[in-house]
């Protein structure tokens, strides 16, 4: 059996790239929050000139770090998925999608099957 893909949903996948996002974003987050957390701690005693600004960063600072990298990663790594699927949809309108083959197993009955023409698509 070969299908092609030829169009993606642009918002099917926005759905699904924001929650994945949302999860990235606040693991990186938490990894920038913890990074300034040690080098506010270390910071006086490594070089106190350069990372003085660095030594008020308490837990609203980084609870602020966190939400704000979240949303921010979220909101771009969206955006971007969103301009990559219309620019998918519209170079496989142009030249075609991407071809994929499926194989029964074992003789199974595939769960795709065609589905009669209608009379307005004739």
């Amino acid at each position: 059996m070969r299908y092609e893909l030829q169009r993606i949903e642009i918002w099917s996948v926005i759905k699904i790239i924001f929650i994945i996002s949302l999860f990235l974003g606040f693991l990186i987050s938490i990894f920038y929050a913890g990074l300034f957390f040690i080098m506010s701690a270390f910071g006086n005693a490594l070089a106190p000139a350069e990372f003085a600004s660095l030594v008020p960063m308490g837990g609203a600072m980084a609870i602020g770090i966190i939400v704000f990298g979240t949303a921010t990663i979220a909101v771009t790594y969206t955006i971007v998925a969103a301009i990559f699927i219309g620019i998918y949809n519209l170079l496989a309108r142009w030249v075609g999608g991407f071809k994929v083959h499926f194989k029964t197993l074992d003789g199974e009955q595939p769960i795709i099957k065609e589905l009669p023409k209608e009379e307005s698509e004739l």
